[in-house]
């Protein structure tokens, strides 16, 4: 390859590592020949003595407000709030029937089982909507295909019309299934920050995370917390 016969000229000037825990990362920063690096001390970790530029990964501060103080040192000062307008990919006959409520139901990550509200709730949930008028969507990944087909059998023995999306829309797509509804409400997951950076009004179902490390970032947001004792202790790593 073009790499292999000149290295040098394939040389990144500046790599900075998001990561807070594994410690591999700091290796492949260093085997990149970087001229510049920069990432996280975390706690106990040691990780960190490799990079030329280090900053404090804080267990009291919002993730986002760690990853921008990562940035700082480049000299980027980040205030904004995460935002993803609508591509208009789908059209709005591919969008849930108006009004509609988007429910994410499926956390992923190791132990992803542990951030799942039960499925009673949601049914609950469900049926409190549909009295009120609304339409029920529900996301999911591939990986959550079956069993959000098993979600959507229930709802429907216990007459709650549900849309089942999931696996059907790549990332882009689900921005505009997303941007275009009246709330989402989310386990906390990569589905239920994307919504709040589209801008949808986006409730946070927060049981071993906590709002103030995880909860969604943006204008329209709210975080429901468990008050069952010792949730919100997820620290990662």
């Amino acid at each position: 390859s073009d790499l292999s016969r000149d290295e040098g000229r394939e040389r990144l000037d500046v790599v900075l590592d998001f990561d807070q825990w594994p410690r591999v990362e700091p290796l492949y920063l260093l085997l990149s020949r970087a001229r510049w690096t920069g990432g996280f001390r975390s706690g106990k970790q040691h990780r960190h003595h490799s990079y030329d530029g280090v900053v404090d990964h804080s267990p009291q501060a919002h993730e986002l407000d760690n990853y921008r103080a990562l940035a700082s040192l480049l000299g980027v000062a980040s205030t904004s709030l995460p935002r993803f307008d609508p591509p208009g990919q789908l059209a709005p006959s591919e969008l849930g029937p108006d009004p509609y409520v988007v429910f994410h139901l499926w956390p992923t990550g190791f132990r992803g089982e542990l951030k799942e509200w039960p499925q009673e709730r949601w049914v609950e949930l469900g049926a409190e909507l549909k009295a009120r008028g609304f339409g029920i969507v529900l996301t999911g990944g591939p990986d959550d295909v079956a069993r959000s087909a098993e979600f959507a059998y229930r709802c429907r023995t216990q007459s709650l019309d549900v849309i089942d999306t999931a696996g059907r829309y790549d990332l882009v797509s689900l921005v505009d299934l997303l941007a275009g509804s009246r709330a989402v409400v989310s386990v906390n997951t990569g589905i239920m920050h994307l919504a709040a950076a589209t801008g949808a009004l986006t409730i946070g179902l927060n049981g071993p995370t906590s709002e103030a490390r995880w909860g969604p970032v943006g204008e329209r947001t709210r975080s429901v917390n468990s008050c069952l004792d010792g949730c919100g202790f997820l620290h990662y790593g």
